[in-house]
């Protein structure tokens, strides 16, 4: 029996967690957050451990301060040779909205909550929310705040946080791990890329050379026309790779994994389809006894 249920998913209210039209620019206002921004936003517990926070926000200060230390230098050198001042403009960024990033991170408070805190406000203040005292009634409004849903562990059984992502229309980066590539629909993606690849070129050139997409710090991503994902993995213990992959986010990408996220959620993790499968494998279960 267990070979059957081990196999059924978590499920998400998806009339619950839902994309709305309009309405982004008041919940902004009242999270105290500026209605221009591109907010990046995590739910998971504040804490190192397992969650990666520090690793987050590290990434996000690499994303937002790039391009600026030589600008800075820049700005001083025109100012002592008395030339017209310069604008900053980061170099990693392809998405116009991502001129002006935000971090937003909603989850349980912990032992090491003071300790992220301390290192959000020395490297990215005034650019960061971190809130821990969120009511399950808030969460809607909180992920409908963001553009594109981050979670930075390494691995997870099925997050609850990341099926209300999805189910709310979030593009979501997660990890380059089995259980968030299927969730996610990377996964089924990968397969249809790898079999591509070796009619193409052989299976023999792809293990020479490494193959998979997310082999190179700096991801490639997929094409929006042939993609169906609801968002991408990436290699997360690598230093800079969530940076990069941020920094290389287009408005198209946003928009057509966004989509793709919601789609999966209701076709998948929905409250119906969930129960279709227990009723499915009830059904298996019973006509094996």
């Amino acid at each position: 029996m267990s070979r059957h249920w081990t196999a059924l998913p978590n499920f998400v209210d998806c009339e619950v967690f839902k994309p709305i039209a309009g309405g982004r620019q008041a919940i902004r206002a009242n999270l105290g957050i500026p209605e221009d921004a591109f907010v990046i936003g995590c739910v998971a517990a504040v804490k190192k451990h397992h969650k990666r926070i520090d690793y987050l926000i590290n990434e996000f200060a690499r994303l937002s301060n790039d391009g600026k230390t030589r600008t800075n230098i820049d700005r001083q050198d025109r100012q002592d040779r008395n030339l017209d001042p310069i604008i900053p403009k980061p170099s990693c960024i392809s998405c116009p909205s991502m001129l002006n990033p935000y971090l937003l991170i909603a989850g349980a408070k912990t032992d090491e909550t003071p300790e992220l805190l301390a290192l959000a406000e020395s490297l990215i203040p005034g650019r960061y929310k971190i809130m821990t005292d969120c009511s399950r009634a808030q969460m809607p409004d909180l992920l409908r705040s963001m553009d594109v849903f981050v979670l930075t562990s390494l691995f997870e059984m099925m997050p609850i946080a990341l099926l209300e992502a999805l189910a709310t229309g979030l593009p979501c980066v997660v990890n380059a791990h089995p259980v968030l590539e299927w969730m996610t629909g990377v996964e089924e993606e990968k397969s249809i890329e790898q079999k591509e690849t070796k009619e193409k070129k052989g299976e023999g050139l792809v293990s020479a050379f490494g193959g998979g997409r997310n082999s190179s710090l700096f991801p490639s991503f997929p094409s929006v026309q042939t993609s169906s994902a609801g968002g991408e993995a990436i290699d997360m213990r690598q230093e800079g790779s969530l940076a990069a992959a941020l920094g290389g986010l287009t408005p198209e990408w946003l928009a057509h994994h966004g989509r793709q996220a919601r789609e999966r959620a209701v076709a998948m993790f929905s409250t119906e389809a969930v129960i279709g499968e227990y009723v499915k494998y009830y059904g298996e279960v019973m006509s094996e006894e």
